[in-house]
């Protein structure tokens, strides 16, 4: 303010507008009479001349009532600097940078509290595990009483399947962190010879003693097996004899109530199913297509009677055969008949 009415009206080290133009009404004053054109320029530059000086007493009166503050004009200045920061970080609008600081805010508060919130978290954590390891204790403790029940009736098991000889223990050990499971480890133990210790089963077992004691399990859980199908893959591996009759046995009982199926290469097996098939691989235009074939009564004849005595038939097989289909009705006739689905 105080720059335009220096050049308007006091012009100090330089011209103001005022002393030129005044300079020039008064240059023209002398000869304005003669010629019209000059008189016309002159009362116009005069006209100028007048308003520009009503103009510098209205400045000057202006500016003596007006203070300034050249600290307040500081502040002002950098309060806006500031302002135009926290709308390019915060918000575009004052209300978006008031919202972000209210939310700020209330999390600086929640902070602020943090101590009696992990005093609490404390409190409730202790409470919840307090309740785990009960629960943990109580899960173990049954799983310690049907451990014993379980191994008890393994073991029986495994002596109808011609193990008689055969220890089986449930481990149980206490682990120091809990799991979905609880805190328990658990892990199945046998020996199965006398004066062997026990041993991790998948460590010792052979083949045919491993099937047996795997068959041992799943006919004592059967019941409480919500699965209604078993597949047996060759469970027969590594057995014959007495030792298979067994396991054929202890079959038949299982399917008493669930569906079992066994693949198999011994006849004694083969001999005690409710349905016999036959799986068979043939070339077809160059395919090797697999056939799945029920057999009736006397294809199961001859392919029990292959199983004992090859490709040759003879009717000693077949007899031997017929006999063993006979005896396989009796002895499921003796451990009553498998459900009706």
């Amino acid at each position: 303010m105080n720059e335009a009415y220096e050049n308007v009206y006091e012009g100090g080290d330089i011209q103001s507008a005022y002393d030129g133009i005044s300079i020039a009404v008064n240059a023209l004053g002398a000869i304005a009479e003669f010629d019209g054109h000059l008189k016309e320029i002159y009362d116009r530059l005069s006209d100028i001349m007048y308003n520009l000086e009503d103009a510098a007493h209205e400045l000057n009166e202006y500016g003596a009532n007006v203070e300034y503050d050249e600290n307040r004009l500081n502040e002002v200045e950098e309060r806006l600097d500031l302002i135009s920061k926290l709308k390019r970080k915060y918000g575009k609008t004052i209300a978006e940078i008031l919202s972000f600081y209210e939310k700020a805010n209330l999390e600086l508060e929640e902070l602020s509290e943090r101590s009696e919130k992990i005093a609490e978290l404390n409190i409730e954590y202790e409470a919840a595990l307090g309740k785990l390891a009960q629960a943990g204790q109580k899960l173990s403790r049954s799983r310690q009483e049907a451990g014993v029940l379980l191994q008890k009736q393994i073991e029986d098991s495994l002596a109808e399947l011609d193990m008689p000889k055969a220890r089986f223990c449930v481990n149980i050990s206490q682990n120091k962190e809990f799991c979905a499971n609880g805190a328990d480890s658990v892990e199945f133990l046998i020996s199965t010879n006398s004066g062997e210790p026990l041993k991790p089963l998948a460590k010792v077992a052979s083949g045919g003693e491993l099937s047996r004691v795997m068959l041992a399990i799943k006919s004592i859980l059967a019941d409480a097996d919500e699965v209604d199908t078993l597949i047996f893959d060759e469970i027969d591996t590594g057995v014959s004899g007495n030792a298979a009759q067994k396991i054929a046995v202890k079959l038949s009982q299982i399917a008493k109530n669930k569906q079992v199926i066994c693949i198999t290469h011994l006849a004694g097996l083969a001999a005690m199913a409710d349905t016999h098939f036959l799986i068979r691989k043939n070339v077809y235009d160059e395919k090797t297509v697999t056939d799945l074939i029920e057999l009736d009564l006397r294809d199961r004849e001859r392919e029990l009677a292959r199983i004992i005595d090859g490709e040759n038939i003879t009717d000693t097989a077949l007899k031997h055969a017929q006999e063993m289909l006979k005896n396989a009705r009796e002895n499921k006739a003796i451990h009553g008949r498998r459900r009706k689905d």
